[in-house]
């Protein structure tokens, strides 16, 4: 997945969590519950191995999973 791993990271890094998504569906050709369950769990990994990376939340923005 090497350059899509990149792609997903960016997407978590800059809040972009829809085009995240849309990337899993692509790439996994899952369902949407699916492919949030996967950004849940990388942004969890992202959050452990590179917390410094995280782009500031934008304002009044909140991601559930």
């Amino acid at each position: 997945m090497g350059s899509d791993w990149a792609s997903l990271d960016d997407c978590i890094l800059n809040w972009a969590h829809l085009r995240g998504i849309r990337l899993i569906r692509d790439r996994f050709a899952c369902s949407i519950p699916e492919a949030i369950d996967f950004l849940a769990a990388r942004i969890e990994e992202l959050r452990q191995t590179r917390p410094e990376d995280f782009a500031p939340r934008p304002e009044g923005y909140e991601f559930y999973s």
